[in-house]
C-alpha cells in the first residue's frame, strides 16, 4: 500500500514539473535517443553480438539465445527507474535532479555520437 501511495504522490508532484521546461525537454531528449538505441539494436540484432561493448548486455543476449528482447527490456526498465528517481529528487532536491538529468542527457549525447561513428 505504501508503494501505491508513493506512486500517487509522484503523479501529483508532476503538476509542478509540467512548468519546468528544461526538465521536460531533457526527458524528451533522453527518450528520443533511447528510442533510436532500441530501434537500431532491434534492426541490427543479427550482428549486435560483434558490436556490443557492454559485457552485461552481451551476457543477456547470450542467455536469451541471441535475441535482444531481454537486453532491451532491462535497458528500458532501468531508464524508467532512473526517470522515477530523478522525478522524486525533483520534489525534494531540485539541484540534484538537474545535475542528474544533465548527466543522463550527456550520456545520451555520447551514445548518439557513438551511433554516428
Amino acid at each position: 500500500m505504501r508503494i501505491l501511495s508513493s506512486i500517487k504522490n509522484l503523479f501529483l508532484s508532476m503538476k509542478t514539473i509540467k512548468y519546468d521546461y528544461f526538465l521536460a525537454a531533457s526527458f524528451i531528449w533522453v527518450w528520443l535517443v533511447s528510442m533510436l538505441d532500441h530501434y537500431l539494436t532491434i534492426k541490427f540484432q543479427k550482428t549486435i553480438i560483434e558490436s556490443e561493448k557492454n559485457p552485461f548486455g552481451l551476457w543477456l543476449i547470450e542467455i536469451d539465445n541471441g535475441s535482444v528482447a531481454l537486453f532491451m527490456t532491462l535497458k528500458m526498465m532501468c531508464l524508467w527507474i532512473i526517470a522515477a528517481i530523478i522525478l522524486c529528487l525533483y520534489r525534494t532536491k531540485k539541484k540534484m535532479a538537474y545535475v542528474s538529468i544533465i548527466a543522463l542527457s550527456l550520456t545520451q549525447l555520447a551514445l548518439l555520437f557513438y551511433f554516428l561513428q
